[in-house]
């Protein structure tokens, strides 16, 4: 009896030993720039090694009924001193990996998933390669009805005396045609049914810089695997370039967002 007891705690006073060498990461991911919550695999890396995952959005049974789980908040236990990597989907197609320094103590890493590098607004956008006679077609259909109708309205720009000017369309309404659908080809063959519905303004600094927000947020989102009944789409596109995307995120409205900037500023919005 007696060696079994020594056995015993031995085996305890080895174990407490090799757990103080043991710690731990509490990571939260949350949206800073929206109220958007993550939901998919987060993945703890050691190298190109993983180490452990968790899945943020599971479906699970409880006593009466079944529904859908979130976790913000978790932990990644167990781990030895060393660097890690955290490997998220971000909201944008920018590096989604935060490293982590394990050291001689437990941690807590806070993510937002939804922020853009700061350094991600100085590259170059299609309003900075506008050149004199072209025109930045910026257009968007919205669907205000739901499922069940929207409009198409566009914020056109060009270049004229060294001055970026800008004005609102109602575009030909595009509620119906295919998700797939080349909305760039779809705006110029309807083009002749645009009409005016501001007067011509010209862009302030604050909203050239309005507008490369956009351009850089727009150019850069990341499908979402969740599909909405009624999505959303913008067509961007000068002589320089292009791109269009469909938003599947009901409370990210960027064109109305980027319009009511503008017209609150210049009051020219009729």
């Amino acid at each position: 009896m007696k060696h079994v007891l020594f056995i015993f705690i031995g085996v305890f006073l080895l174990s407490s030993l090799k757990q103080k060498n043991r710690y731990a990461i509490e990571v939260e991911i949350l949206g800073c720039e929206t109220s958007r919550k993550y939901s998919d695999w987060v993945y703890l890396m050691k190298g190109e090694k993983k180490v452990d995952s968790v899945n943020t959005y599971t479906y699970r049974d409880f006593v009466l009924f079944q529904s859908w789980v979130r976790k913000d908040k978790f932990r990644f236990k167990g781990l030895s001193p060393g660097e890690y990597q955290i490997k998220y989907t971000p909201r944008y197609n920018f590096d989604s990996v935060a490293t982590v320094q394990v050291i001689g103590s437990d941690i807590k890493h806070r993510i937002c998933f939804d922020e853009i590098p700061t350094n991600a607004y100085k590259q170059l956008t299609l309003i900075d390669k506008l050149s004199s006679g072209d025109t930045l077609y910026v257009n968007g259909y919205i669907a205000a009805g739901g499922e069940f109708g929207g409009y198409d309205e566009g914020l056109w720009i060009w270049k004229a005396e060294n001055q970026l000017k800008g004005q609102f369309y109602a575009l030909a309404n595009s509620y119906g045609i295919g998700w797939e659908t080349n909305r760039q080809e779809f705006y110029r063959q309807n083009m002749s049914k645009a009409k005016a519905i501001s007067q011509v303004f010209v862009l302030t600094e604050n909203q050239i810089q309005d507008i490369k927000r956009f351009l850089v947020e727009t150019r850069n989102y990341r499908k979402r695997n969740a599909i909405s009944n009624a999505p959303e789409f913008i067509a961007v596109y000068s002589n320089s370039g292009g791109y269009q995307i469909i938003e599947h995120d009901f409370k990210w409205r960027p064109f109305l967002s980027l319009k009511e900037k503008i017209t609150t500023a210049n009051k020219v919005y009729e």
